[in-house]
């Protein structure tokens, strides 16, 4: 919730007030759903979007209901339980498209949005929302033994460059100031486990799972540090480690963001 509410608070700071939440379906929602009652993942959404004035759409719900009136069948909706086919994506998108034709934008729906944007923002509902964030460059990163910084869009389409290495021992550290700490890998069934210590504690050594359908590589995945810091300069400390688990195949380290919550 911190993370949503951070990003909604974000877009509305850049003045995108006519914003629209739209929620999909996973299998996790099956027995709320088949009992009429709103996942609790949609509930929470829905307080921000109450919150902060924001429009929703169901799509999972559209769906739902297609297959419960047989316009299509599960399979031609979600035959993994997650992942759409072309059916299900036809269904997905006339949700949004009815509401868009219900909630056609008018002179006057224009004027009110232009409005909302000169608005201060709302007190939020969680004051340690993550809206304040930001990366910090690998050029601020001290490292020991062998590690190459590269280009990585083809391996993580949506980050730029990686730091790397595969060597077990290898280290990096660096000093931020903030409350907390994380770092997002290209991770998989050959990456590298780490351990770590912050501020001197004592070293925390990671076991990530790794499950049937994780590839070598590819799976950008975040791994949070800490998010509760006192204000003001932490130091961290890492030193790369194999994994000692049947599911860890590889030593590749692949660092793609560092990122600081203010």
């Amino acid at each position: 919730m911190r993370a949503r509410e951070g990003l909604i608070r974000k877009l509305l700071a850049e003045g995108r007030s006519n914003l629209v939440i739209v929620y999909t379906y996973c299998q996790d929602m099956y027995d709320a759903m088949s009992h009429n009652v709103v996942p609790a993942t949609i509930q929470e959404f829905e307080q921000l979007a109450e919150h902060y004035g924001i429009s929703s759409v169901w799509m999972g719900l559209h769906a739902w209901n297609e297959v419960k009136k047989g316009r299509m069948t599960w399979d031609e909706w979600l035959p993994d339980g997650l992942h759409p086919t072309h059916r299900g994506s036809l269904s997905y998108g006339q949700s949004v498209i009815s509401f868009l034709e219900r909630d056609r934008i008018t002179e006057q729906t224009l004027e009110r949005v232009d409005k909302e944007k000169e608005k201060p923002l709302l007190t939020p509902l969680n004051p340690c929302h993550w809206e304040n964030v930001q990366l910090l460059p690998f050029e601020d990163v001290q490292l020991e033994g062998p590690w190459t910084i590269r280009r990585s869009t083809a391996v993580m389409p949506r980050v730029d460059r990686i730091l790397s290495t595969s060597a077990i021992g290898a280290k990096l550290s660096f000093s931020f100031v903030g409350k907390g700490l994380a770092l997002a890998f290209d991770f998989g069934k050959k990456s590298a486990e780490f351990s770590y210590r912050l501020d001197g504690a004592d070293a925390i050594i990671t076991c990530r799972e790794r499950p049937d359908w994780c590839g070598d590589g590819g799976w950008f995945q975040i791994y949070w540090i800490a998010d509760e810091l006192m204000e003001g300069t932490h130091h961290i400390e890492l030193e790369v480690v194999h994994g000692n688990c049947p599911e860890c195949k590889g030593t590749n380290f692949h660092l793609g963001l560092i990122g600081i919550l203010k």
